[in-house]
């Protein structure tokens, strides 16, 4: 009998494979259809997926990143699943729903947060923009860090303040960086930066940036992830050290990045009917809870989402940063030109990091990555 293929990206830094493993079992003990899991490395699945489009590799069941769904549907990567994807039963949706028909469905939530030490703030609350920077003015700079690798994440802390200047990327479906509320909010999350940000800018995997720049004594302030609340605060006992608010905007609202991953069927699988039920058993309520809720990511099912969250840290500003939240606009083709957008991103980066930095070279850099991407949205349109 035929395997069904999988490939995951890896949820978990220490026991990801072994917990979708058991996963897998308890699917192949319900319904007698095995499942060959490859786990593939996040860096390197988008070259993956563009090969086996060309070639005859193609799994059947892939877990992508809410942001590729549009670009993997428009080239024909993607199999129609609408007749399974309820929207209604998710706590936020991450799948766009392309020409009216979904090419994906959600598996897990994953939201950008402010962590701040406890210690350096005393009955003061969060609420704004100007609480935020008050408390910044306060203290001498390096009080800012950033949580996870220098790639994709650091775009969800950028977008969070896009949102919350009232900026959204898009114009006609072309991306215009330098545009009015675009600009403003990229400019003020590079100028909070520069004025208050660590020098070498810690971009570390995982929760390793809170270890070495809070326990250290070094910051206040901390933009990460909610699995930075798993793999470092709860591995580590430190839940009384620290507090998550959501990100401090201009705006009251939609500001805090949410996404995730969605599962989605290969189009032309000839296991087309046994690969709806995969991922209709890994997004259902009974593994959501096993799997998701343990490794530290959102749930997307309401059902499940209600059950577990008191049993998560800052449940709170989980539950308001889903509320107010946004993902990335359904643009098409954003998947492949997010590479662009996050390298131009580490490029000012260096220029804080090397003194360099001012607003004009911000905007030149910003204008050339508007070519780059609409140069490539123009190609994929002409295919």
């Amino acid at each position: 009998m035929a395997k069904l293929s999988f490939w995951a990206l890896p949820n978990d830094p220490v026991e990801g494979s072994r917990l979708i493993q058991k996963e897998i079992s308890i699917f192949t003990e319900l319904t007698n259809i095995e499942v060959e899991l490859i786990e593939i490395p996040w860096g390197k699945i988008w070259e993956y997926l563009i090969n086996s489009v060309k070639g005859n590799n193609k799994p059947d069941v892939v877990q992508i990143g809410s942001s590729w769904v549009s670009i993997l549907s428009a080239i024909n990567y993607l199999a129609d699943i609408t007749d399974i994807v309820n929207s209604n039963e998710f706590i936020f949706n991450i799948s766009p729903k392309i020409r009216n028909r979904y090419y994906a469905i959600p598996w897990f939530l994953d939201i950008a947060l402010l962590f701040y030490k406890n210690s350096k703030i005393k009955d003061t609350s969060i609420e704004s923009l100007d609480d935020f920077l008050s408390i910044c003015k306060k203290h001498k700079q390096e009080v800012l860090a950033l949580g996870g690798k220098k790639e994709h994440i650091l775009l969800q802390y950028i977008s969070s303040f896009v949102w919350g200047s009232g900026g959204n990327y898009t114009v006609n479906n072309y991306i215009d960086l330098t545009t009015g509320k675009n600009f403003e909010g990229i400019k003020l999350f590079f100028d909070i930066l520069n004025k208050y940000g660590i020098k070498d800018l810690l971009t570390n995997k995982y929760g390793d940036v809170l270890w070495d720049f809070f326990l250290r004594d070094r910051g206040i302030f901390c933009f990460a992830n909610i699995w930075t609340t798993r793999s470092f605060i709860k591995a580590h006992k430190k839940e009384s050290v620290f507090t998550a608010v959501n990100i401090p905007c201009l705006n009251s609202s939609n500001c805090n990045f949410v996404g995730g991953s969605c599962l989605g069927i290969v189009k032309g699988t000839k296991m087309f009917d046994e690969s709806k039920e995969f991922i209709k058993f890994l997004t259902s309520n009974l593994s959501q809870k096993r799997y998701i809720s343990f490794i530290g990511m959102i749930p997307v099912r309401k059902e499940t989402f209600n059950k577990v969250i008191d049993n998560f840290l800052f449940p709170d500003a989980i539950t308001k940063a889903i509320k107010n939240g946004r993902t990335y606009p359904p643009v098409p083709f954003w998947g492949s030109f997010e590479e662009i957008f996050v390298n131009s991103i580490y490029n000012i980066f260096q220029l804080i990091k090397h003194n360099k930095y001012t607003h004009q070279r911000l905007k030149r850099e910003l204008n050339l990555t508007n070519k780059k991407i609409n140069f490539l949205i123009d190609l994929w349109k002409r295919k």
